[in-house]
């Protein structure tokens, strides 16, 4: 029962994920680049033809196989985030609070992300060194253990 509903949820997931990172493309304060990583991430254990697409895409795939390659980061990205981020917190605290632990908790949510993203390596300059990747196919069925404990039984004899 649970694998027949993971794999649509899985897609309808991804789908939505995909929606957020395209909106994220129009709509400033909205990311595109982890939307489509984690869509990837769905679509690869759901829909191998959505994955194919997304990570092959001419615009969307390169920063989606940079991370899957490396777990990198683009120069620019980093910079333009932790801008975006240092701005947010700026205008936090110009307009005030109504309550004096919010900008303790969004600053240290903001130090946190900002960390991380200044920890993960920069992207190669060069897109084409990263090529598209092949499309995946679905892992061939495993043996099961009693199945090989009596193919064990059989040799032996």
């Amino acid at each position: 029962m649970i694998g027949t509903v993971r794999g649509p949820l899985l897609t309808t997931a991804g789908l939505f994920l995909l929606a957020l990172g395209g909106a994220g493309i129009v709509l400033p304060v909205l990311p595109t680049t982890p939307f489509f990583i984690a869509a990837a991430a769905c679509f690869s254990r759901s829909s191998p033809r959505f994955e194919h697409w997304l990570v092959n895409h001419p615009a969307l795939g390169q920063p989606v196989r940079a991370w899957r390659d490396s777990r990198a980061i683009p120069l620019q990205a980093k910079i333009v985030a932790i801008i975006a981020m240092s701005c947010s917190f700026a205008a936090l605290l110009i307009a005030g609070s109504p309550h004096p632990v919010l900008p303790v908790i969004v600053g240290a949510t903001l130090a946190a992300c900002a960390v991380f993203i200044l920890s993960r390596p920069t992207q190669p300059s060069s897109p084409s060194s990263l090529p598209p990747t092949p499309p995946t196919s679905p892992a061939p069925a495993t043996t099961s253990t009693a199945a090989c404990c009596f193919r064990e039984s059989l040799a032996k004899d």
